[in-house]
């Protein structure tokens, strides 16, 4: 958008925005801010009785200000990234570098799983560190690798120990067993005494020996009733006392030396119940946990959800609880992918305070609206609650204070606004590079309300506008008073372009060639009123500090910049004329060369990316890939009503017709219930199959169905007949 005059009437004003767009008018976003490069003023002093400001002279970016003396205001420079603020009393702070390394009297800062490293932290916790493997060794605690089977009222260790000889009284499961190795089975050795069996060979089979240790052989020695199922090789001559049930794959057939006379053989199709170890139990499914639901008796729990955990229940079943990362009342603890997670309070009893630590994120013994300061080198106060309307006011290396702002004339008082954002005062005094005497305008106009707007009715002379409504822009109207004019982003002929929500709007045609942006208005001195210029005069800076005043352009001309020379006022036309600037005709439409844009919509003959109707046929050509989407998306097609999809032929028959070959290298799936039918031969690596189906072996003989001949079907391998099927 451009400046347009209109005449020796106000000129419009030109659209404004909060971002930092070169040559643009700044408006304030919806909480009073906007972005900018450098915003810049010469000051020739500072106002003798102001005591705090927006904004403080003298700093940098990163800068920040602090009390260096009472009611003296000095800049800290930037700190480095990652370094925090340290207060040092009366002295000016300083920038510190925190680390999540052990670093003495450094400041702890985690790393980005959320964890840091120390030495010693020292605390009197009242429940248990999760990952502390010993207690600190003194002499009231265990030695170092060692651990204490009790703590006494005051925190001492009692007797210490270095092993576990017992188990946990409450432990109802484990998922692992300890000192085992790859292979090797887990079996009680005695009451309460689980050992580990060696890895047995390959092919061997678990004996029980009552009693002792079980082992691993491949010649059993069997006795008892109703073994089945051992295989003939493996029971070895003699090996089966009398009375043994031989099993039904004929072991005296095999070994007849092996069974004593008298046996006889029958199959077992339940569970030995008097079996003492087992390699897999029974009735669990995939994802089961078996939990003991009394004694002797094993119980699955159905598996979990993803993310959820086993919690016990003492002597009732373990159930699964889903962990969370989230604030979730009553539920365990899951960090987050980054190793964090959401809570109300964590609380900890501390005896007293982390030997290193020199801030907190929140600070003890303050109550709501509390204020932390420093009052010495390292000693953190609280200054209590200021009543609302009062401002803090520094007082050096002594506490800060809370004072009453007021918009009234107080002596010695800081100045608070009213509901309207006035104040009185006697004399605010500045020193001025000119006199107060010869001031012809002000800051603020008297007899606007709320959303007028000046404008200068003749020369010298300043009116005001009442408020527009809201979307409205201010057109000139020549030498009468300008007028509120409604934009919209709709294609009206001779209408002011206002951008919809998506910062959008329509238009005939938009067409031209930028030679760039203007360069070199980069920041102004803003005033109300600016003295020495006629009705329709627009202000430019003519030099450093320097403001002047061009004269008022004609209606329709529009003003453009001319680098550090004057601006001049330029005609806008919807012709196509080289280097002049556009202006939509009654239409809403003007002529150009080429233009240049990215586009959200298309042109009316091109069919929309996001979606459209089209009619005729649509050809590829000069690409790879015709037809791709992007990973893991679908590419259907949906013929409408009875239509068909073909391919190679302009008449399908069938939801998908090809006319011709199709060739595939994955696997074919016919998920219908409906038959498939095939009407010449079937190959099964057979290119050129001769019978309805023939298979190829690897052997190279191939297998084939032939049902030329009458009454039968021949299966025939190799091209000779081997089986007929008659009906």
């Amino acid at each position: 958008f451009v400046l347009t005059s209109a005449g020796a009437a106000a000129p419009t004003w030109t659209q404004a925005t909060n971002t930092n767009v070169a040559s643009t008018i700044v408006k304030r976003d919806a909480s009073g801010n906007f972005t900018a490069g450098t915003i810049t003023a010469a000051l020739t002093g500072n106002a003798t009785t102001s005591t705090r400001s927006s904004s403080l002279s003298g700093g940098l970016i990163g800068y920040i200000p602090y009390q260096s003396a009472a009611n003296t205001t000095a800049m800290l420079t930037a700190g480095t990234a990652g370094y925090v603020m340290t207060g040092a009393g009366g002295a000016a702070p300083v920038w510190t570098q925190a680390t999540n390394t052990n670093v003495a009297s450094s400041i702890v800062k985690r790393d980005a799983s959320g964890n840091f490293t120390a030495g010693t932290v020292t605390a009197a916790l009242t429940g248990n560190a999760t990952t502390a493997s010993a207690l600190l060794a003194n002499a009231a605690n265990c030695a170092a690798g060692s651990f204490p089977l009790g703590v006494d009222a005051a925190g001492a260790a009692e007797s210490c120990s270095t092993s576990i000889t017992g188990n946990a009284s409450t432990a109802n499961t484990a998922t692992n067993l300890a000192g085992g190795g790859v292979g090797q089975l887990p079996y009680q050795a005695g009451s309460g005494n689980t050992s580990m069996l060696a890895a047995g060979t390959a092919n061997y089979i678990l004996q029980g020996n009552g009693a002792a240790a079980p082992s691993w052989t491949n010649a059993p020695t069997i006795s008892g009733i109703n073994i089945t199922n051992v295989p003939a090789a493996s029971i070895a001559a003699g090996s089966l006392g009398s009375g043994v049930i031989a099993s039904s794959i004929a072991v005296n057939a095999v070994y007849p030396l092996a069974v004593s006379a008298g046996t006889y053989g029958i199959n077992i199709t339940g569970n030995a119940g008097t079996a003492n170890t087992a390699t897999n139990l029974a009735a669990g499914a995939v994802g089961n946990i078996p939990y003991q639901a009394g004694s002797g008796s094993t119980v699955m729990l159905g598996s979990g959800n993803a993310g959820y955990v086993l919690t016990g229940a003492g002597a009732a079943a373990p159930t699964w609880t889903q962990a969370t990362d989230t604030n979730v009342a009553s539920t365990i603890v899951k960090r987050d992918a980054v190793g964090n997670f959401a809570a109300g309070i964590i609380s900890a009893a501390l005896n007293g305070n982390a030997n290193t630590a020199t801030r907190a994120t929140n600070l003890a013994a303050g109550l709501v609206g509390y204020i932390p300061y420093q009052s010495a080198v390292n000693a953190t106060a609280m200054l209590t609650a200021g009543t609302a309307g009062y401002v803090m006011t520094g007082a050096g290396a002594a506490a800060p204070v809370w004072t009453q702002a007021t918009n009234t004339n107080v002596a010695s008082s800081i100045v608070k606004r009213d509901a309207s954002g006035n104040f009185s005062a006697g004399t605010i005094t500045a020193a001025l590079s000119g006199n107060a005497t010869t001031a012809t305008r002000a800051t603020n106009l008297s007899a606007g309300l709320i959303g007028y707007i000046p404008y200068q009715s003749a020369a010298n002379s300043t009116a005001m506008l009442t408020a527009g409504s809201a979307g409205f822009v201010l057109t000139g109207a020549g030498g009468a008073a300008p007028t509120w004019t409604q934009a919209t982003d709709s294609n009206v002929a001779n209408a002011i372009v206002k951008r919809d929500a998506s910062g959008n709007f329509s238009a005939g045609i938009i067409s031209a060639t930028l030679n760039g942006n203007a360069s070199t208005a980069s920041n102004a001195t803003l005033a109300s009123n600016i003295a020495g210029g006629a009705a329709g005069n627009i202000l430019y800076q003519s030099a450093a500090n320097t403001t002047a005043m061009t004269a008022a352009g004609a209606a329709g001309y529009v003003l453009t910049g001319a680098g550090t020379a004057v601006p001049t006022w330029t005609q806008a036309t919807n012709t196509n004329a080289a280097s002049s600037i556009v202006k939509r005709d009654a239409s809403g439409n003007f002529l150009a060369g080429t233009i240049t844009a990215s586009l959200t919509g298309a042109a009316s003959l091109n069919v929309l990316k996001a979606g459209d109707t089209m009619t005729g046929a649509l050809n590829f050509g000069g690409v790879a890939s015709d037809i791709t989407s992007a990973a893991g998306e679908h590419i259907s097609l949906m013929p409408g009503g009875a239509g068909h999809v073909g391919i190679g032929l302009t008449n399908p028959d069938q939801a998908l017709t090809v006319g011709g070959n199709i060739s595939q290298t994955g696997i074919f799936i016919s998920s219908g219930t409906g038959n498939n039918y095939f009407a010449g031969n079937v190959g099964i690596g057979v290119t050129a199959p001769t019978k309805k189906l023939e298979v190829a072996s690897s052997g190279g003989s191939t297998f084939q169905v032939d049902t030329t001949n009458a009454g039968y079907v021949s299966l025939m391998i190799g091209g000779v007949e081997v089986a007929r099927l008659k009906p």
